[in-house]
């Protein structure tokens, strides 16, 4: 028998709970994001709206469960495969960040994700390189953003 809160178990209201708390920390921490001129909302505008809809749809949720009338538990497997293995690559990506760098973290999690959903290789390649480039245009282009270039690369290109 599985441990509950109410009608909740202890899992859940865990998970639900822990997203909620991040959510605060990066919507509080998000106020100190320097303004960029290039956007009107500021660094913070982004951020804080991610976190919003994270913390507070954990936020319905939990309640929603707590009365009862949320989603239905599931009957099979709770992950597939795949699907822990596209949630580790999202996971991991931040880190990559820091190691490799952003264009290749992009890249690199592009490629992995569309070999996970089965992608042809011109697929593959046609879209990394089209994503890689319209979101490293974006960040630095439009909002004027410095991109890590990684800890990896500085070691060895200097």
């Amino acid at each position: 028998m599985s441990r509950s809160l109410l009608r909740i178990p202890l899992s859940e209201a865990l998970i639900a709970t822990l997203v909620v708390a991040i959510s605060l920390v990066f919507f509080v921490e998000a106020f100190s994001f320097p303004h960029m001129r290039a956007d009107p909302g500021g660094g913070a505008l982004w951020p804080q709206i991610m976190a919003a809809c994270a913390g507070g749809g954990s936020l319905v949720l939990l309640l929603m469960r707590l009365a009862g009338r949320g989603p239905a538990r599931p009957t099979g497997p709770v992950i597939e495969r795949k699907s822990a293995q596209i949630i580790f690559a999202c996971v991991l990506y931040p880190l990559a960040i820091i190691y490799l760098g952003f264009t290749l973290s992009t890249a690199l999690l592009t490629v992995v994700l569309m070999l996970l959903l089965k992608a042809r290789f011109l697929e593959i390649i046609l879209f990394t390189v089209a994503l890689t480039a319209i979101v490293y245009g974006f960040f630095v282009y439009m909002l004027e953003a410095v991109v890590p270039t990684g800890l990896l690369i500085d070691r060895l290109f200097g």
